[in-house]
Formats: structure tokens, C-alpha cells, sequence
């Protein structure tokens, strides 16, 4: 019981820093399931109690995949795309990295004249793949 509730914390400290993996959720949720499980039957191997947790947590992770409905036109006609946050400039002229739902994205800023600055908040105009086209607000009001 103690090796799955140390799990929980480990998975619940790793969400609360902001770590976005596929299937977090899932080890959290069948970590937490085993814990209970051991709490009532602790005499179960460590062996089975291992495989338990592979096999529920693989079940959870079809689980919730299957009663997710998936975005219209493959993500990338994106209504409502929102803002980023500039974390660095590339060595390369107009490449940024930008912070945009919770990840790292390569982007290109749309308006060159108005250079990015680090920890400014841009507005996303357009997702391409993996690449961003982003522009400045300050873009945005020099142009009124």
C-alpha cells in the first residue's frame, strides 16, 4: 500500500509542476485504485499487484481516449487559439519558442517589424503543424 500511495504523491506532485504526459492521469488514477485495493487485501504479491496496476491503467487509458470527441478538421482550423507566452528567441531570425497550452511550440511571428520580447503574451493567429504563426499586441495596437 505505501509503494502506491508514494506513486499517487510522485504523479500528483509531477501534475501540480505542470508535466502534461499522455496517460498521467490514468497511472494516477490506477495507482490510487491499487492503494485502495492494498489497503483491503494486503496480502497480494507484488507481482500481481504490478500487473494490476499495467492492466488498469491501460484499461483507463483506452477508457477515457474512447469518450474523447475529436476536434473537427484534425486541430489544425482551430477557432479560438488564444494567447502564448515568448519563453526564448532561436538563433535563427523570427523563430521563438512560445508557451502555448502548457507546451513548448516552435513559432514565427507574423509582423518581423515589431520583434518578440521574452515573457511577452503574443496572440496566436494560426496553427501550421508544429509551428505557430503568432503576433504582438503591441503589433496589433501600432497598427490603430
Amino acid at each position: 500500500m505505501v509503494i502506491w500511495l508514494g506513486l499517487v504523491l510522485v504523479l500528483l506532485l509531477l501534475t501540480m509542476a505542470g508535466v502534461d504526459l499522455d496517460g498521467l492521469l490514468e497511472a494516477l488514477l490506477a495507482a490510487l485504485a491499487l492503494a485502495v485495493l492494498t489497503g483491503f487485501v494486503p496480502s497480494t504479491a507484488l507481482v500481481a499487484q504490478f500487473v494490476l496496476f499495467v492492466v488498469l491503467g491501460l484499461l483507463l487509458f483506452a477508457a477515457l481516449r474512447i469518450g474523447r470527441k475529436p476536434q473537427p478538421g484534425g486541430g489544425n482550423t482551430d477557432h479560438g487559439l488564444g494567447t502564448a507566452v515568448v519563453l526564448s528567441a532561436e538563433p535563427q531570425p523570427e523563430r521563438w519558442r512560445v508557451r502555448w497550452r502548457g507546451q513548448s511550440w516552435a513559432a514565427l511571428n507574423s509582423d518581423p517589424t515589431i520583434p518578440l520580447q521574452v515573457d511577452e503574451e503574443v496572440f496566436v493567429v494560426e496553427h501550421q503543424g508544429t509551428c505557430l504563426q503568432v503576433i504582438s499586441k503591441r503589433s496589433l495596437l501600432a497598427s490603430d
